[in-house]
């Protein structure tokens, strides 16, 4: 984030005492060590917003569950307004304003408040395949899932909060400069962004890793003994485990937050050339390609993974025991068959046997080994390929045809 730059920094406003340094390491000192006097508009307009940012996520991370839900949302989304004010401040104050920051705020805030309805989705999943009677021990066997996944869900956002949050530290490229020059006046703001950048980091951490957490019901499954019962006939088409897809759909709709953002971005910086509020940001294209295409892989990751353990877990009970029973009714068949061609009575009571004997093991021949229906496959790829569209634009935009477009539409403008 640009912070102002003084024209000449005045000694004799500048504060001295240590204390005051170490308060523009939570962004409220900056004002006072930037422009001496914090009760200056610019204590309002640059620096409260990222103060009151910082108090925010850091009340997230810290109380978590125990704020409510509504409280949560009232706090994170109050950020927002914030951030849109700080730039109008730059702005106000000749600078440039940066709307890349308050795009990417709001997709935080977006995939927060997404993240904050996960565990609601999978506790609905696990009570939909319970009322289904396809988890072996009923209430209690979801319970003991739920309460399983909640624990890994709380271990890896702890634990990706504290990686993200390292790392960030421990990478900082500013530490040999400024540990020279800490008398400066620019120690305090870059900390105080610094700061920043590490507490979004670490609410992002713990949202990745939280997401990963609920990713494990197959190896929790298998852990706790706790066994699914697959149902060929079933109308969802995903041997009645449709809900499980459901909610790993949902899942990786999470994970593609970043896509979707990299890509809206590459579009517009693609397709409207010449635009100096946009072409300012042309130099990041180039990373913007890589990162989305990453961040793509990512996000189909999320979804296949998960999947992928209790695809597995219905493979196996598919060879097992449906399987098993399909070749039993050969014998059935090969009886209803023989009796069906006699010609007598039982002709025709053979004849209907022998057509429910056939469905029945044409249905399970044919029982998807996968928890997801033709619908959830459609939508995955279809919201991969508009992911994809931005490559699309980027080589669109690189065209003399589109940019004599742009051309044309900039003179008519």
């Amino acid at each position: 984030m640009d912070h102002p730059e003084p024209s000449a920094p005045q000694s004799d406003r500048r504060p001295r005492r240590p204390v005051v340094r170490l308060a523009a390491c939570a962004a409220l000192g900056a004002a006072v060590i930037v422009h001496g006097s914090a009760g200056s508009w610019k204590y309002f307009g640059f620096i409260l917003p990222q103060a009151w940012s910082i108090a925010v996520l850091a009340a997230v991370l810290v109380a978590g569950r125990r704020l409510t839900r509504r409280t949560r949302r009232w706090l994170l989304w109050s950020t927002l307004p914030g951030m849109i004010a700080q730039q109008l401040a730059y702005m106000a104050d000749h600078q440039r304003g940066d709307l890349l920051v308050v795009v990417a705020w709001l997709v935080l805030l977006v995939g927060l408040e997404l993240a904050d309805g996960t565990a609601a989705r999978l506790h609905y999943a696990l009570l939909r395949l319970r009322y289904r009677g396809l988890l072996e021990g009923g209430e209690e066997s979801a319970e003991r899932l739920e309460q399983a996944l909640g624990r890994w869900g709380r271990r890896l956002a702890m634990a990706g909060a504290l990686t993200v949050a390292v790392t960030l530290t421990v990478t900082w490229p500013r530490y040999g400069e400024l540990a020279a020059n800490w008398r400066d006046w620019g120690f305090g703001p870059a900390v105080a962004d610094q700061v920043w950048v590490t507490v979004t980091g670490a609410v992002i951490g713990s949202w990745l890793g939280r997401l990963i957490g609920f990713g494990l019901l197959g190896r929790t499954l298998r852990r706790l003994g706790v066994h699914l019962r697959m149902v060929p006939v079933h109308p969802d088409q995903a041997a009645g485990l449709k809900p499980i897809g459901d909610f790993y759909f949902y899942h990786s709709l999470l994970a593609n937050l970043p896509a979707a953002f990299l890509g809206t971005w590459i579009l517009i910086l693609s397709l409207a050339q010449g635009v100096p509020a946009i072409d300012r940001y042309r130099p990041f294209l180039g990373q913007y390609l890589t990162l989305l295409a990453v961040a793509v892989l990512m996000g189909a990751l999320a979804f296949v993974l998960p999947l992928f353990s209790i695809h597995r877990i219905m493979r196996r009970q598919k060879q097992e025991v449906l399987l098993a029973e399909a070749d039993g009714l050969s014998f059935g068949i090969e009886d209803a068959h023989r009796r069906a061609g006699r010609g007598d009575s039982e002709t025709e009571a053979a004849k209907q046997r022998l057509e429910e004997l056939v469905e029945r093991f044409r249905l399970i021949e044919a029982t998807p080994i996968w928890p997801i229906d033709p619908s959830i496959r459609r939508r995955f790829t279809v919201r991969n390929l508009v992911l994809l569209l931005p490559f699309a634009g980027y080589f669109l935009g690189e065209s003399p045809i589109w940019q004599d477009v742009t051309d044309l539409v900039r003179g008519i403008v």
